[in-house]
């Protein structure tokens, strides 16, 4: 359980609606300059997300994050972590560890007394968001058809609001829709491919729930 000691990650200049943890792992030569990409070409600050990076460790080693591409210092943060129990295992642990709030487990109240700056010192209150999008390092994007830069245009200019990135996957969410990603596999069944979901609180606490 997390300690009382820790703070709560909160930012006094925006609320993130959207938690997203990506797993990176150096399994094979594209993953690195995947990583990189995403980083360089979706992460910003105040974009409504708070970005997780875990880092797989390789035989329980310390990755050097002064080698790795550079994150915003506000809302994006890397983690490390063991390579042993693949993304979702992965992404299990980090649950357990660095957040609050799952409806299946009981947990004592934490307060943002003592709030540093040391990443590993804090926690994140999962009711807070709205939505969760789960990545990994097999995949590189986001990228638009030319297309789409048109409508882009429209939506700024009609809403006087950028229109990131994840709201294509975001706003296929709704109250029958708990699942969306690029692309569906139908073997052995249909299932939304794991290298990018999103789901959303209720979808989430399906996802957290163990099973007997």
């Amino acid at each position: 359980k997390p300690s009382k000691t820790r703070p709560l990650l909160t930012n006094s200049s925006y609320h993130a609606d959207v938690l997203l943890i990506y797993v990176y792992a150096n399994v094979h030569r594209h993953a690195y300059e995947n990583l990189k990409y995403f980083i360089e070409n979706a992460v910003r600050e105040q974009d409504g997300v708070d970005y997780i990076f875990i880092l797989q460790q390789t035989e329980n080693k310390t990755i050097d994050e002064s080698k790795m591409p550079p994150l915003p210092k506000t809302n994006a943060f890397y983690f490390q972590h063991e390579n042993k129990c693949f993304d979702f295992g992965t992404m299990g642990w980090f649950f357990s560890k660095y957040t609050i709030g799952n409806p299946w487990q009981k947990q004592s109240s934490i307060t943002n007394s003592n709030m540093n700056n040391n990443k590993t010192d804090r926690i994140f209150d999962i009711r807070r968001y709205k939505y969760f999008i789960f990545m990994n390092s097999s995949t590189r994007g986001p990228f638009f058809p030319p297309y789409f830069l048109q409508f882009l245009s429209d939506y700024e200019n009609e809403f006087n609001a950028p229109y990131y990135w994840y709201y294509i996957f975001t706003k296929r969410i709704n109250d029958k829709v708990k699942l969306a990603g690029p692309t569906v596999a139908c073997t052995p069944v249909m299932h939304v491919q794991s290298y990018l979901i999103t789901t959303d609180f209720t979808g989430l606490t399906v996802l957290l729930k163990k099973c007997n």
